[in-house]
Order: C-alpha cells, then sequence, then structure tokens
C-alpha cells in the first residue's frame, strides 16, 4: 500500500525509510511494534492479494527463500560452466602432450 493509497505524503515515507535505514536498533526498542507489523499477503499473483495478513518475519523469510533460491540457480549455472571449462581444459592437455609426442613436433623443436 503506498502512501498515495492511504492519502499520506510519498515524502513522509522517504523520511521513514531512510530514519529506519540509519536507526536500526529503532525496531528493537519498539519490539511491540514489530511484532504488530502485518502486511498483505498474496496469493499465486503477486500484485493480487487476497485480504490475509503476513508478519513481517513470514514476508522476510519469503524473500530470502526467493533470493536464495535465484542465487542457488546461479550457482548451479556457474558449476556447470567450471565443469565444460575444466572438460575443455583436460582434452587440450591432452591434445598437446599428444603432439609434443609426435615424431614432427620433435624434429621441429630440434631445428
Amino acid at each position: 500500500m503506498s502512501a498515495q493509497d492511504t492519502g499520506g505524503d510519498p515524502r513522509d515515507e522517504v523520511e521513514v525509510v531512510r530514519y529506519l535505514r540509519e536507526n536500526p536498533a529503532f525496531l528493537e526498542r519498539h519490539a511491540g511494534l514489530l511484532e504488530s507489523l502485518e502486511l498483505e499477503h498474496a496469493s499465486g499473483d503477486k500484485d493480487a492479494c487476497d485480504g490475509k495478513t503476513s508478519s513481517l518475519i513470514e514476508k522476510q523469510v519469503a524473500l530470502l527463500r526467493t533470493r536464495n533460491s535465484d542465487l542457488a540457480g546461479r550457482l548451479d549455472a556457474l558449476i556447470e560452466t567450471a565443469r565444460s571449462n575444466e572438460n575443455l581444459s583436460i582434452g587440450l592437455h591432452r591434445l598437446l602432450l599428444k603432439l609434443m609426442g609426435a615424431d614432427a613436433m620433435r624434429e621441429g623443436l630440434r631445428a
């Protein structure tokens, strides 16, 4: 829900965000507020809310799970690239060993 949805000034939201970033202990000092914060909970479509609410921690866990899943996918892609590079390196090494053992190569090196 944006400030415009509630009739608030968007500049006030910017100030609240800035304050909370600069004062992370605020929510620790006001644990009751933190416990009572609830967010609209989307089901399926990210833009469509079903009227249910979830706690801030549930929302954070969901975001972290999504981020973790994305990072796991990127890690899998990097591992696959590393395997491919390793296979190329092994093939190139074998080729070089064969070339070094070839008679023509030995003659070329002697000259």
